[in-house]
C-alpha cells in the first residue's frame, strides 16, 4: 500500500519487478515464480536516495523511508477483476445526471482471462441503498479471449429519489459485482465498493455547492505523520485524524502532499468529509521525459485507486511548483524552465480529465501571481489554489485580503480556494504581547481570527484548509522545535492547541 520510494521485489532469488513513487498502492503478479507447497523466500528492497527523475525532489516535510504501509498477498481465480491497472480494484462507478429525484449509475468493469481457452461468464451488477435494499441488478454474458483483459460497461442504471451523500448526511451506496461461469456455474470473483450519489461545483463568484446548496468549506491539510513514527501509522490513528477534523465541525481535507492511506478516504466518505487529493510533484520539477513520465505514473495510481470515493472533489497536482526556481539569474534557462512547467502541467491536466472527466482538477500556488503568470498555469486547472502566509512570513494580516481581492478582480471566472495559511505555535509559549515569529498562541490566535473572518466574508473563496492539522517532521527546519514544523493546530501528538479549539467555537453549530 506504500514504500518510499523505490522498491524492487524478489522471489526464490529471481527479480519480479520494479516500482517508483513513495506514496501510492502497487502489486507484482509473482505467480511464476513461486515454488507451490514449499517455502519461499521473498526479498523486498527500498532504496530512499534522491532521484532527480522521481516527485517529490524537495518540500517542507521528512521523506521517511521503507515499507511503511500494509503489505498484503492475493489469490485470485484466473478469471477476475484486473489488479494490474495501477493497483485499482477493476471496479470503477460513475454518477451522471444527478437531481434529488434521478440519478444514472454506470459501472465499468475490466475483467482479464488467465485460461488458455475462451471463456463464456456473466457479469452481475447488483446496486444496493444505504438501507441495504437491492435496488438494481442487471445480468450481462460475455465471452473473454485467452489472456484478454476486457472492459464491460454497464447498461445505464436508473435509480429514482436517491439517497444524496452531502456532509450532514454521508450516505454510501454498494456496488457488488460477481463474475459467474456460464458453464460450471462458479463465482470466480465477488467484488463489492461503495460509492456516492451526489453533484457539485465551484463557482467563481457564489463559492461552492453540494446538491445544488451552498456549503462554505473550511478544513485542514494533513500529513501522514506522527511522534516518534513518521508515517508509519496504525489504522485507529488514521481514524483519530478524522475525526479531530469533524469535532472541530470541520468539513473539508486537502491529502498533503501525496495520496495517502486508504482508511483515511473511507473516513473521509462516512464522516462527509470533502476530499482533494495530491501527487507529490512540490516546489520544483526536473526538466526531463523520465520525470514526467512517473508524475504520470503517480497520476494513473492516485486517481484508479481513489476512483469510486464520493468525498473526492478534486485532483491536485504541483503544489508550489514555482518556489524553488534553479534558474534566477539565467534568463534564458528560466524562461524555458518556465516553458517546460506549462508542458508538464498540460500533460498532467489533459491526463487528468481523460481519467475522470467529471472532478474539477487544482494546482496550489505560492503567494506570487506573478510567478505563475509568468509559467503560464494560471488557468490551465479548473480551480487555482492559494496558499498565503500573509502576517506569518510577511509582517500584514491584512495583505491576505488584499492579495485576494486583486487576484479575483483579475481572474474573475476561476473558484479559488485557499489550499494553505497558518502560523506555527509552540504550546510552551505565551505573550502578551504576541508577535510575529514568537511561536505563541496568542499570537496564531490573532492569525487564524483575521483570516478566518476574512475567508467567511468573500463569497467567491469556495473553501480554506487550515496549515495543517497537527504537527509534523520537516527535518530542515531549526524553529521552536527543531525538525518539526509547529503550523498544526494539534500536536505531533495530537495533543488539541489553542488554535483547535478556537475553529471548534466558530464551526460547531
Amino acid at each position: 500500500e506504500g514504500a518510499n520510494q523505490e522498491v524492487e521485489l524478489y522471489v526464490n532469488g529471481k527479480k519480479v519487478g520494479s516500482h517508483v513513487g513513495g506514496y501510492t498502492a502497487f502489486n507484482f503478479d509473482i505467480t511464476p515464480f513461486v515454488a507451490i507447497g514449499k517455502q519461499n523466500a521473498f526479498a523486498i528492497k527500498v532504496n530512499n536516495e534522491y532521484n532527480k527523475d522521481i516527485p517529490p525532489l524537495s518540500a517542507d516535510f521528512t521523506f521517511f523511508g521503507g515499507i511503511y504501509r500494509n503489505v498484503s498477498l492475493q489469490f485470485l481465480n484466473p478469471i477476475h477483476f484486473n489488479k494490474k491497472d495501477f493497483a485499482s480494484s477493476g471496479v470503477f462507478v460513475d454518477t451522471q445526471n444527478v437531481t434529488e429525484k434521478n440519478a444514472t449509475i454506470i459501472v465499468k468493469s475490466f475483467i482479464k482471462n488467465n485460461f488458455s481457452k475462451k471463456k463464456s461468464i456473466t457479469i452481475q451488477t447488483k446496486i444496493i441503498a444505504p438501507s441495504g435494499m437491492v435496488v438494481a441488478t442487471i445480468k450481462e454474458k460475455i465471452n473473454v479471449n485467452p489472456n484478454e483483459t476486457k472492459a464491460i460497461i454497464s447498461k445505464p442504471i436508473a435509480v429514482l429519489n436517491p439517497a444524496l451523500w452531502s456532509i450532514e448526511n454521508p450516505n454510501r451506496y454498494r456496488v457488488n459485482v460477481s463474475l459467474i461461469d456460464n458453464d460450471s456455474k462458479q463465482i470466480h470473483e465477488i467484488i463489492e465498493t461503495t460509492f456516492g450519489i451526489r453533484w457539485y461545483n465551484f463557482t467563481s463568484n457564489e463559492g461552492f455547492y453540494l446538491n445544488g446548496k451552498p456549503v462554505k468549506l473550511i478544513g485542514t491539510n494533513r500529513h501522514e505523520c506522527y511522534e516518534g513514527m513518521g508515517n508509519a501509522l496504525r489504522d485507529e490513528m488514521q481514524f483519530r485524524d478524522i475525526r479531530l477534523i469533524k469535532e472541530m465541525g470541520g468539513n473539508f481535507l486537502r491529502l498533503a502532499h501525496y495520496p495517502q492511506n486508504q482508511e483515511i478516504v473511507n473516513l473521509c466518505d462516512q464522516l462527509g468529509i470533502v476530499t482533494i487529493v495530491e501527487v507529490p510533484i512540490v516546489n520544483a520539477i526536473t526538466e526531463s521525459d523520465a520525470f514526467l513520465n512517473n508524475s504520470l505514473q503517480m497520476v494513473n495510481e492516485m486517481v484508479k485507486q481513489n476512483y469510486n470515493h464520493p468525498s473526492i472533489v478534486a485532483w491536485s497536482y504541483m503544489n508550489e511548483i514555482m518556489l524553488r526556481l534553479p534558474y534566477k539569474n539565467e534568463p534564458e534557462k528560466h524562461k524555458n524552465y518556465c516553458l517546460e512547467v506549462h508542458k508538464q502541467a498540460v500533460a498532467i491536466e489533459n491526463l487528468i480529465r481523460q481519467l475522470d472527466p467529471n472532478r474539477f482538477t487544482i494546482i496550489p500556488c505560492h503567494g506570487s501571481l506573478n510567478a505563475y503568470k509568468e509559467a503560464n498555469i494560471i488557468e490551465v486547472p479548473k480551480l487555482i489554489g492559494w496558499n498565503l502566509y500573509q502576517g506569518w512570513y510577511s509582517s500584514n494580516f491584512n495583505g491576505f485580503d488584499d492579495f485576494l481581492d486583486n487576484f479575483h478582480k483579475e481572474f474573475p471566472n476561476i473558484p479559488i480556494v485557499i489550499t494553505e495559511y497558518g502560523a506555527d505555535v509552540d504550546v510552551r509559549l505565551h505573550s502578551f504581547l504576541p508577535e510575529r515569529f514568537d511561536y505563541t498562541s496568542e499570537y496564531a490566535n490573532l492569525y487564524h481570527e483575521h483570516y478566518l473572518k476574512s475567508i467567511l466574508d468573500r463569497k467567491f473563496i469556495s473553501g480554506a484548509m487550515i496549515w495543517n492539522l497537527t504537527d509534523f517532521y520537516s527535518e530542515y527546519r531549526e524553529n521552536a522545535v527543531p525538525h518539526v514544523n509547529n503550523k498544526g493546530i494539534t500536536g505531533l501528538d495530537r495533543e488539541i492547541k489553542n488554535t483547535y479549539l478556537l475553529y471548534q467555537a466558530n464551526l460547531l453549530k
